[in-house]
């Protein structure tokens, strides 16, 4: 049975509720997303649903407050339980058995809370977009190489670059420059 995470706890900060993809879809989102995409039922008034058993209520608390990092962290937390809670890591190969609907729910909060600016469909179209992975780290202002200093590369503020977050830090194994590729090839095509 699906999870369910509610909006609007009286013990929390305000934020403005998600809308119902019951609804018409705003028009940013039909850019982005593909139309058989926009239908798949991750929200329903305000209710972000997990077909994986996940509560994404922290995710939501930290995405609403800016807290950009923490937010990033608990997405690789996220990420890794779709798959046996074990792991500090996804690998490539991984990535297809993930639950696509929670990929979107996930996108759907960062996509959110940041008004458009982060997420992962984003970073998807972002790649297709681009020549090659050094193109889409330029454009999204990641390193194009990975690097021993972890987060310190990566800019966790509001007015970082479109795409820039979530961070790849969830991302692990020989071949983690090909997982923006893998992803948008999974999300979208």
């Amino acid at each position: 049975m699906p999870t369910q995470t509610g909006f609007g706890s009286t013990n929390q900060p305000p934020f403005r509720p998600l809308p119902s993809l019951s609804a018409p879809p705003p028009q940013w989102l039909n850019r982005l997303l593909p139309s058989r995409l926009v239908k798949t039922p991750l929200c329903d008034r305000g209710v972000v649903v997990s077909v994986a058993g996940l509560d994404y209520r922290p995710l939501e608390r930290l995405l609403a407050t800016g807290e950009w990092q923490p937010a990033d962290e608990l997405t690789r937390q996220l990420l890794c339980q779709q798959l046996d809670g074990r792991r500090r890591f996804v690998q490539v190969g991984d990535i297809p058995r993930l639950s696509r609907p929670d990929l979107l729910a996930i996108d759907l909060l960062w996509m959110h809370y940041s008004h458009g600016r982060f997420g992962l469909m984003i970073q998807s179209r972002l790649i297709l977009q681009s020549r090659d992975y050094h193109q889409f780290c330029q454009t999204v202002g990641w390193p194009g190489s990975r690097t021993s200093t972890g987060d310190e590369t990566f800019q966790f503020r509001a007015d970082a670059l479109i795409g820039h977050l979530p961070s790849r830090n969830w991302v692990g194994g020989p071949r983690w420059w090909h997982h923006a590729q893998t992803l948008a090839d999974y999300l979208i095509r």
